[in-house]
């Protein structure tokens, strides 16, 4: 197959459909027009063979006639054999060129006894040459139309001679054989080419709709596999948080009737109470994660950001001075006191971010909460001085499951990515970001609607 410029505008995958439809689409063709040869040969040897045994006063054309239509028989049965049970493009053109032959010969002997005018038998025959290069069209190459052309053309040439034309009739003719030879060259084999170029599209879009349908039911299987977790998910957490909170308060109970002077016991209780906080803390992510991550939802209502800080202070305080370290919280002047979000998704974002910081800082430390303008966001960090996010946990330390060699750092990853989920479906974003003087400094940026809780 000769190579256009619409086939370049393919990708290999797709030259090479468009290659295996054009291989088809000219083997069926050739098939089509090999039928029709036998069919054709077989009539005219029959009406020419019939004449001969009658004997007709043209008993010689005749007998030339019948003769050559049984060597066209002779060929044709054999092209059309191999061209079904082994159909290679060799055999169609060794039919195209049988007929171009065959037509020649017949035109010679007819000129040479036409009672009528040369000009007209001659003319006659180079318009068969145009309907076997119109059917070789439908089952040759490019390169293989242009070799039947250049013969047929030669072969006309002949007959004009032979017939005896005129310089002018010859030319006329050459002329019009030589133009349609050159447009069914082309334009044949371009037709042959966008039709097989057609059949693999066509192909391609069925194979994609049934990938597509494939894909659908695989999808509505995932979906459902989702809902199934998270349904279970759901029961696995609800059936944690009981017993927990009988065993946080259990321990609770327990401490109190520990005498003031048995720190060490006391210690340990506090220490069992926090990391079964922790746990708690962790099954209601991993319940809000999933949901997140499967019915993402837009904010429907407003936050004020005093009341937020207010209740993280009573919430947290107490933990960060327990470890010797300070509390504080501002919003400085220009930031908004409100901020369009959902408050239970917002705390419980600041509850895992002051979780990190109450559980990295020591004696002497400090924790700040602080609201401040930046452009056309808002920004909340929650800094710490404590000691710094080890570096290889900073490049993943927003992904899921996300784990860390560094001391106190490890499986953080549920915690920051269920914040990064939530920062990001109230169109904003989190980061860790250097700031001088601060060791750690989670930021959540939200945008700003214009004149809510303006300062």
């Amino acid at each position: 197959m000769t190579t256009t410029s619409a086939d370049l505008e393919l990708d290999a995958a797709e030259r090479d459909h468009v290659r295996r439809a054009l291989s088809v689409l000219r083997t069926k063709n050739a098939i089509g027009v090999a039928w029709f040869r036998l069919l054709a040969r077989s009539l005219l040897f029959a009406i020419y063979g019939g004449a001969w045994v009658r004997g007709s006063p043209t008993t010689l054309a005749a007998s030339l006639g019948t003769a050559l239509n049984g060597v066209a028989l002779a060929i044709a049965i054999p092209v059309l054999v191999l061209l079904v049970l082994r159909p290679a493009h060799w055999v169609a053109f060794a039919g195209a060129a049988s007929d171009v032959v065959l037509v020649g010969l017949e035109a010679f002997f007819v000129v040479q006894g036409a009672q009528v005018d040369p000009a007209h038998t001659t003319a006659l025959y180079a318009a068969g040459f145009q309907v076997v290069l119109l059917f070789s069209a439908l089952t040759c190459a490019a390169r293989h139309l242009a070799i039947l052309s250049g013969a047929a053309w030669v072969a006309s040439l002949g007959l004009a001679i032979y017939g005896g034309l005129s310089i002018a009739d010859a030319l006329v003719l050459l002329v019009i054989v030589g133009v349609f030879g050159a447009t069914i060259s082309m334009v044949g084999s371009r037709f042959v080419f966008l039709a097989a170029r057609a059949a693999a599209e066509a192909r391609s879009a069925r194979e994609a709709r049934r990938h597509g349908l494939e894909m659908l039911e695989a999808n509505k299987a995932l979906r459902a596999v989702q809902a199934e977790a998270e349904a279970l998910s759901a029961v696995i957490v609800h059936d944690l948080r009981n017993p927990l909170a009988s065993i946080w308060a259990n321990l609770e109970e327990v401490r109190d009737t520990l005498p003031s002077s048995n720190t060490n016991g006391r210690e340990a209780i506090d220490s069992a109470v926090e990391e079964l906080r922790r746990v708690s803390d962790m099954t209601g992510d991993l319940l809000l994660v999933t949901r997140l991550e499967n019915r993402p939802t837009l904010p429907t209502s407003t936050v004020s950001v005093d009341e937020l800080f207010r209740d993280l202070e009573r919430a947290f305080a107490p933990l960060v001075r327990r470890a010797g370290a300070s509390f504080e919280w501002r919003r400085t002047g220009d930031a908004p006191a409100k901020v369009p979000a959902d408050p239970q998704l917002i705390r419980r974002v600041f509850d895992n971010l002051l979780t990190n910081a109450a559980r990295h800082v020591g004696k002497g430390d400090r924790v700040e909460v602080i609201a401040e303008r930046d452009g056309d966001r808002l920004r909340l960090a929650v800094r710490n001085s404590g000691p710094p996010v080890p570096s290889e946990t900073r490049a993943r330390l927003f992904e899921k499951h996300a784990t860390s060699r560094g001391r106190g750092w490890a499986n953080v990853g549920l915690g920051l990515y269920m914040c990064r989920l939530v920062a990001e479906q109230h169109g904003g974003s989190i980061a860790l970001v250097d700031r001088p003087g601060w060791n750690v400094s989670f930021e959540v940026t939200l945008p700003v609607v214009p004149g809510l809780g303006s300062p």
